[in-house]
């Protein structure tokens, strides 16, 4: 019974090793086949245009290219400014030096290479509200990032970066989503020619920014730029144009005649008449127009056609005339500000007494809303010269230079 048993258990068990044999040598071969004919690839038969497909959260490569259209150097081989027949070169006696460098700033643009970006999803409206942005920070100039279906608008800037680590540009985002605000706050230096504000305001640091509306985020693989097979996902190219949100100016007072009767400034002045915010997303300034304060500092003995002159010289940033967006304007009169620009500055004389001088400049910052030279050609024998203390000194108002006219209120 013990044998027969045994015989009928070692039966079963041989029959049983051939059909797994077999069994293994064809799950081999379905799984050699499969190796040798299916590899991972795209739907080849695209959906109706509309229909959903299963797929995975696309990518966009978002590329920004900072364009400063306006700058000082836009031309180097030609010397150009934005106007064309404007050579900057051939206007800018004062120079720029290490002291300047020091005090100032580089007096060009550098392009920055770091950038906060808003991403707002609409979800499938495109003109829907903003909500709580995705925020991002990058180093260089490409953001690639997931992104749901449906609609984007994307906000970038670059981030702000001072010589002293101090930062006068603020940014607004608390108020709402639907678009931020730069600012900055005034100062302690009184603002003359300002009806509102008692005192002048700091200028911006420089500033770019770019605002990207609508960007569809489709389900269907045809809207798509190309297909990433190791990670399985569908992307598509995006660029979006930052242009400048402040503006350069050069200043110079230009003194003729002068041998040592003006011996030094204050080191700072005003410049009147300029917005005093803009709203990042679209550009514009807004109508609120404050003094801007800047630095200045005077060299002696510097030539102009042969002539030997002293210049006060400085450089400010500002966000340019009020109700316009100066990046995108073809001309002054775009912007409805009927204000007038006035340049003071405050002169010491070598009796030991000081006065402070306006000019007024609303000719040339008018014509030149994107920013540019402004310039001051003073004849120190059509001036009187202060010859008693009065406090803090007298205002002598000095009309636009191309007039030359003066006019002296005691």
């Amino acid at each position: 019974m013990n044998s027969k048993n045994n015989n009928r258990h070692l039966w079963r068990k041989s029959n049983r090793r051939p059909w797994r044999s077999a069994h293994w040598v064809s799950v081999l071969f379905v799984l050699q086949l499969s190796l040798f004919s299916c590899t991972i690839e795209p739907p080849l038969h695209f959906p109706d245009e509309g229909a959903d497909i299963d797929m995975m959260l696309p990518e966009v490569n978002l590329d920004l290219d900072v364009l400063w259209d306006y700058s000082l150097v836009i031309d180097e081989e030609h010397n150009e400014y934005y106007d064309s027949t404007y050579k900057w070169r051939d206007e800018w006696y004062y120079g720029w030096d290490s002291q300047d460098n020091a005090i100032f700033g580089t007096w060009d643009i550098v392009n920055p290479e770091v950038f906060n970006i808003r991403r707002y999803y609409t979800g499938a409206d495109a003109k829907g509200r903003h909500n709580s942005p995705n925020e991002h920070q990058i180093e260089g100039r490409r953001l690639k990032a997931r992104y749901n279906f449906g609609y984007y608008d994307i906000l970038a800037w670059n981030e702000v970066q001072t010589i002293d680590g101090v930062q006068s540009l603020h940014f607004d985002e608390s108020s709402t989503y639907e678009y931020i605000t730069c600012y900055t706050n005034a100062g302690m230096t009184p603002a003359r020619h300002s009806p509102k504000h008692q005192y002048a305001y700091y200028q911006p640091e420089f500033l770019f920014g770019g605002y990207y509306e609508d960007l569809y985020v489709s389900r269907n693989p045809a809207d798509y730029d190309g297909y990433d097979e190791e990670r399985n996902i569908y992307y598509k190219n995006a660029r979006m144009q930052l242009l400048p949100r402040t503006y350069i100016y050069l200043t110079q007072i230009i003194l003729h005649n002068n041998r040592g009767r003006v011996a030094g400034v204050e080191g700072t002045a005003n410049l009147s008449g300029m917005a005093r915010q803009t709203n990042l997303n679209t550009g514009y300034t807004s109508d609120d127009e404050v003094s801007v304060n800047f630095y200045q500092r005077m060299k002696k003995h510097l030539s102009k056609n042969g002539e030997d002159v002293d210049i006060i010289g400085g450089r400010l940033f500002t966000f340019g005339l009020c109700n316009l967006n100066p990046s995108r304007a073809t001309r002054a009169s775009a912007s409805d500000s009927k204000v007038s620009n006035f340049l003071d500055v405050n002169m010491y004389f070598n009796n030991g007494l000081d006065t402070t001088y306006v000019f007024d400049v609303t000719s040339q910052v008018k014509r030149r809303y994107k920013g540019g030279i402004l310039t001051v050609e003073l004849d120190v024998d059509t001036i009187k010269i202060p010859s008693r203390k009065t406090g803090s000194g007298f205002d002598a108002v000095v009309k636009d230079y191309d007039t030359l006219t003066y006019e002296i209120p005691m």
